[in-house]
């Protein structure tokens, strides 16, 4: 079911990279990606771009939209979606980081994260 919610944001919005599998993403100076990462915040962690991170790139949602499975199960997970944009200092980089942290929004201390490499293209 989630490769299905995944294909549906593909085909509506463009690349989708699931960070799943990947820690490298493309971004073009003049636009946007969308990144996903599987979550389920029934557990009460969900991801959150660490703002100290966001330079280069930037985000409207510091906590992404999720998209929960579509089962009928009770506390099944999901996917959290973020979109990043190129700010005015894309023309100047090649590349950037962003880290994603797994935590509860009660506690700043993560439990896991994730550092994804940003290329930036022309």
């Amino acid at each position: 079911m989630i490769f299905l919610i995944f294909f549906i944001l593909v085909l509506v919005n463009g690349q989708v990279y699931s960070l799943d599998e990947v820690s490298e993403v493309s971004i073009h100076k003049d636009g946007f990606v969308k990144v996903s990462k599987s979550s389920n915040p029934t557990t009460g962690f969900s991801w959150f771009i660490n703002p100290s991170s966001l330079e280069v790139v930037f985000t409207n949602d510091l906590d992404g939209d999720y998209i929960q499975d579509r089962s009928n199960l009770l506390g099944v997970g999901g996917i959290q979606v973020f979109t990043l944009f190129c700010s005015d200092l894309c023309r100047t980089r090649n590349q950037t980081s962003i880290i994603l942290e797994y935590k509860q929004p009660w506690v700043n201390i993560p439990v896991d994260t994730v550092e994804v490499l940003v290329n930036i293209k022309s």
